[in-house]
């Protein structure tokens, strides 16, 4: 190696020897103990369950995708999921007959999750800042009612 390149390759090993906060806060002490990664356990478990079921599925890869990409964005017990990943599916071209059996998937793990005596997706809640962050994010708006 060259100079230049040894230089540089010791500045790397040295930035990543040091911790690094980027100008960014501590979490507050409330927060600090909360695991972060919780809801996004939870999110790849539903999947897993999802993709787990759907083994004996012809369209498998098209229909795990389907409700992947629904699921990225909304909550398995959101009403709108269903007809949602349907339209995912027939944009893909999945057949009928299987998108049928897709659905009676979907609907047991539904089932399933709702007698879980654990958290929903949706104890996730807001951001205890969210007012201010919208305020910051949206200036001259006035944040409005979140509750």
């Amino acid at each position: 190696m060259n100079k230049r390149e040894k230089l540089l390759t010791e500045a790397i090993k040295t930035y990543l020897q040091h911790k690094v906060k980027l100008g960014l806060q501590d979490p507050p002490k409330e927060l600090a103990d909360i695991d972060s990664k919780s809801f996004q356990h939870m999110h790849e478990q539903i999947n897993d369950m999802f993709e787990l079921k759907a083994t004996d599925l012809v369209c498998y890869e098209g229909i795990c995708r389907a409700f992947r990409k629904v699921h990225n964005y909304k909550y398995i017990t959101d009403p709108l999921f269903k007809k949602a990943m349907v339209q995912e599916m027939v944009s893909q071209g999945v057949m009928g007959n299987e998108q049928e059996k897709a659905i009676k998937i979907f609907d047991a793990i539904k089932e399933e999750i709702s007698k879980s005596d654990g958290w929903n997706e949706q104890d996730a809640g807001y951001h205890p800042d969210l007012k201010e962050i919208i305020a910051v994010s949206k200036p001259g708006q006035s944040p409005g009612s979140i509750e």
